[in-house]
């Protein structure tokens, strides 16, 4: 199986590498990993801060084009 021959050569060359690369770049690829996590979660807060925010705006997004616009509500006392 020539293609098993090549991932295995694979393998041993890339574990060759981490090898070579030392402690400080471990060290260092660690930091990054938990940087990128930590960004992870912050973008997936963020998505779901916004899809919050798009489901509440049909519901009071004419309330505000009223308020802006200048135009009263029906609940103003204005209206009497």
């Amino acid at each position: 199986m020539p293609q098993a021959r090549d991932v295995e050569r694979n393998l041993l060359w890339v574990e060759g590498e981490v090898r070579r690369a030392g402690v400080p770049d471990a060290k260092r690829l660690r930091a990054l990993e938990e940087e990128n996590a930590r960004l992870k979660r912050v973008l997936a807060d963020t998505m779901l801060d916004n899809a919050g925010l798009k489901d509440l705006l049909p519901k009071y997004g004419s309330a505000r084009r009223e308020a802006a616009s200048g135009r009263a509500s029906s609940g103003d006392a204005g209206d009497e």
